[in-house]
Protein backbone atom coordinates (compact mmCIF):
# COMPACT_ATOMS: atom_id res chain seq x y z
CA UNK A 1 0.00 0.00 0.00
CA UNK A 2 1.62 3.45 -0.74
CA UNK A 3 2.07 5.79 1.85
CA UNK A 4 0.57 9.32 1.46
CA UNK A 5 1.12 13.19 3.08
CA UNK A 6 -0.12 16.50 2.51
CA UNK A 7 2.56 18.75 2.19
CA UNK A 8 2.58 22.60 2.59
CA UNK A 9 5.50 24.91 2.36
CA UNK A 10 5.99 25.02 6.32
CA UNK A 11 5.49 21.25 6.54
CA UNK A 12 7.34 19.65 3.48
CA UNK A 13 7.51 15.86 3.09
CA UNK A 14 9.04 14.26 6.55
CA UNK A 15 12.55 12.72 5.79
CA UNK A 16 11.23 9.64 8.07
CA UNK A 17 9.31 8.07 5.45
CA UNK A 18 12.39 7.66 3.53
CA UNK A 19 14.67 6.80 6.23
CA UNK A 20 12.14 3.76 6.93
CA UNK A 21 12.96 2.42 3.64
CA UNK A 22 10.37 3.18 2.27
CA UNK A 23 10.79 3.90 -1.94
CA UNK A 24 9.91 7.91 -2.62
CA UNK A 25 7.97 6.82 -6.32
CA UNK A 26 5.66 4.55 -4.07
CA UNK A 27 4.93 7.79 -1.79
CA UNK A 28 1.81 9.85 -2.62
CA UNK A 29 2.25 13.32 -1.90
CA UNK A 30 -0.22 15.76 -2.50
CA UNK A 31 -1.05 19.93 -1.92
CA UNK A 32 -4.26 22.54 -2.54
CA UNK A 33 -2.94 25.14 -4.72
CA UNK A 34 -5.00 28.55 -4.92
CA UNK A 35 -5.85 29.95 -8.25
CA UNK A 36 -4.85 33.04 -7.08
CA UNK A 37 -1.31 33.33 -6.89
CA UNK A 38 0.02 35.59 -4.44
CA UNK A 39 -1.34 33.04 -1.65
CA UNK A 40 -0.64 29.71 -3.80
CA UNK A 41 2.34 27.80 -2.42
CA UNK A 42 2.11 24.81 -4.62
CA UNK A 43 4.18 25.77 -6.83
CA UNK A 44 7.27 24.94 -4.28
CA UNK A 45 5.58 21.60 -2.86
CA UNK A 46 6.02 20.74 -6.54
CA UNK A 47 9.37 21.11 -7.05
CA UNK A 48 10.54 18.92 -3.33
CA UNK A 49 8.24 16.46 -4.65
CA UNK A 50 9.84 16.42 -8.00
CA UNK A 51 12.96 16.52 -6.41
CA UNK A 52 12.30 13.52 -4.21
CA UNK A 53 10.43 11.74 -6.66
CA UNK A 54 7.24 11.15 -4.95
CA UNK A 55 3.61 10.95 -7.24
CA UNK A 56 2.47 14.61 -6.32
CA UNK A 57 -1.16 15.41 -6.82
CA UNK A 58 -2.11 19.27 -7.10
CA UNK A 59 -5.57 20.02 -6.12
CA UNK A 60 -6.26 24.09 -7.64
CA UNK A 61 -9.55 25.84 -5.70
CA UNK A 62 -10.52 29.16 -6.77
CA UNK A 63 -12.24 31.63 -4.18
CA UNK A 64 -15.59 30.80 -4.63
CA UNK A 65 -15.13 27.43 -3.93
CA UNK A 66 -13.17 28.07 -0.80
CA UNK A 67 -16.00 30.56 0.43
CA UNK A 68 -18.24 27.27 0.04
CA UNK A 69 -16.67 25.21 2.28
CA UNK A 70 -16.29 27.39 5.09
CA UNK A 71 -20.24 26.36 6.60
CA UNK A 72 -19.11 22.61 6.11
CA UNK A 73 -16.23 22.69 8.45
CA UNK A 74 -18.04 22.11 11.67
CA UNK A 75 -18.73 18.71 10.24
CA UNK A 76 -15.39 17.65 8.49
CA UNK A 77 -13.75 18.59 11.63
CA UNK A 78 -15.92 17.19 14.57
CA UNK A 79 -13.82 16.79 16.25
CA UNK A 80 -11.13 19.36 18.03
CA UNK A 81 -8.00 19.62 16.02
CA UNK A 82 -5.34 20.03 18.73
Amino acid sequence: MPWGRFCRRDRLLHRDYLDAGTEPAAIQTFTIGFTIEAYDEARYVKAVAARLGTDHTELYVTPSETLEVIPKLPAIYWRGLG
